[in-house]
């Protein structure tokens, strides 16, 4: 079949992807703050870095993230 329609397989955005991910959690089990606030800000704060992170490591373009909303608010709109 992959002689016929060879599909692209991006198997090292995919590594990259989950090795960020791991060292994201691992970096938000380290925080550890005396006040919950502060703890969840800071996470929330390492959270936020994901999405950059991603634009940055070309694993996602601005297309790609415009086509996701698109498909994302019709389906709101339509009631799926």
């Amino acid at each position: 079949s992959q002689q016929l329609y060879p599909i692209p397989y991006r198997f090292k955005a995919g590594v990259i992807l989950f090795s960020l991910t791991l060292s994201i959690i691992g970096v938000g089990i380290q925080i550890d703050a005396k006040n919950n606030w502060i703890a969840i800000a800071l996470k929330l704060a390492l959270l936020s870095l994901f999405v950059p992170i991603l634009f940055l490591l070309r694993l996602v373009t601005p297309r790609q993230l415009a086509a996701v909303m698109t498909k994302s608010i019709s389906r709101v709109r339509s009631g799926q």
